[in-house]
């Protein structure tokens, strides 16, 4: 999102005033024309909000003597915060002089809780040369957002967890180790066995289930959902994801998910076997593995 401030005739008579001269060693012109960054679309969601993420941008920039900024370069907050402000301020253009300048911009971004789930950014130009920007977006129990490396992640109960396919999980255990993860999968239990699987990558090892503990309410909850003693289901795990340090269960099991949350559990069979046992209306409704988790 972008706006544009543009002081025209209505501030002329006043701009000596809103606008206190920038300088180095000289005196530096009057903006005439102020851009906001466009807000990174992935801080749009407030599970991206951390305090990493709330704070200053400083541009160093350099005006030519037509006023157009001819060079920007930032420092402060991340790579994305830093790009915007960039390319906000080669947009500004300030009153013509008579040789080139130099000095430094300031953008200020920064988060206002609001009742509810509304989302809204505002803007205000300080004089002489800071421009703070506003987000404001309402608290809500559930949240998804993108990080800079535009993995996809998922904020439940205050948890950050990395969404992804269990094939992807398994298949690049390294990228994923000791992080907290959301996936989708089928889980499979008995009297001496579990494992939480897809078929299509099922030979790349065995997932063990540890729960974080069975006296927590959302696990209490997922159990009770569950068949006795032995069963099949699909859903959506949420937990630690661990490849390090093997073997895990009863030594036959080359990954595990300490387990937080259980959400979208859809039962397949009140048999625990193995799936190649199970009909095959029932072994169709197994996950292959590519499977991505509900972003309701």
């Amino acid at each position: 999102m972008k706006l544009s401030f543009l002081f025209g005739v209505i501030f002329a008579a006043m701009s000596g005033m809103i606008f206190a001269q920038i300088q180095t060693s000289n005196q530096f012109p009057n903006a005439i024309e102020v851009v906001a960054p466009d807000y990174p679309w992935i801080a749009k969601e407030p599970g991206y909000w951390k305090n990493a993420n709330q704070g200053e941008v400083y541009v160093e920039i350099t005006v030519n003597t037509e006023g157009l900024v001819t060079a920007a370069r930032a420092t402060g907050l991340d790579k994305v915060f830093c790009e915007l402000a960039e390319s906000a301020a080669l947009k500004w253009k300030f009153e013509k002089q008579e040789q080139i300048k130099t000095s430094e911009l300031v953008f200020s971004f920064s988060r206002r809780p609001v009742s509810g789930d509304s989302f809204k950014i505002s803007t205000a130009f300080k004089f002489p040369n800071r421009l703070e920007v506003y987000i404001e977006v309402g608290e809500i129990e559930r949240v998804i957002f993108t990080d800079p490396e535009f993995d996809l992640y998922v904020r439940e109960y205050g948890v950050d967890y990395m969404a992804v396919r269990y094939c992807d999980l398994v298949q690049n255990p390294q990228k994923h180790d000791g992080k907290n993860v959301a996936v989708h999968a089928t889980y499979r239990y008995g009297r001496g066995w579990q494992e939480l699987f897809g078929m299509k990558c099922r030979d790349r090892g065995k997932t063990w289930v540890e729960f974080v503990s069975e006296n927590d309410e959302k696990i209490n909850r997922f159990l009770r959902k569950t068949p006795r003693d032995q069963g099949t289901l699909n859903a959506t795990f949420y937990g630690k994801f661990n490849s390090t340090d093997v073997p895990y269960g009863d030594s036959g099991y080359v990954f595990k998910i300490v387990v937080e949350l259980v959400k979208d559990i859809k039962i397949v069979s009140k048999n625990g076997g193995e799936p190649n046992r199970l009909s095959n209306k029932k072994q169709k409704k197994i996950c292959h593995g590519d499977e991505e988790i509900s972003l309701r």
